[in-house]
């Protein structure tokens, strides 16, 4: 699996991107951000079956291997 590279040369100025590990659970907030869907859309895709997801705790999180699939293929 290729890992997901942010062109840090487009971003604005004082503005970096943290490493991510490869592997590592996304929670919605910054799947919302890295696809530009929002929050709610991403919410309404889990509750609907078509993005899998995880519960730790109250904390909802996305497997890494589903948002490249999501950054990839889109919304099925």
């Amino acid at each position: 699996v290729m890992p997901l590279h942010i062109p840090t040369d487009r971003l604005p100025a004082g503005l970096s991107v943290a490493p991510r590990p490869p592997g590592k659970p996304w929670p919605v907030d910054e799947v919302a951000e890295f696809t530009t869907l929002s929050e709610r859309h991403l919410r309404r895709m889990m509750a609907a079956g078509s993005l899998r997801f995880v519960r730790v705790g109250r904390r909802v999180l996305i497997p890494d291997a589903e948002v490249r699939r999501l950054a990839t293929e889109g919304q099925r």
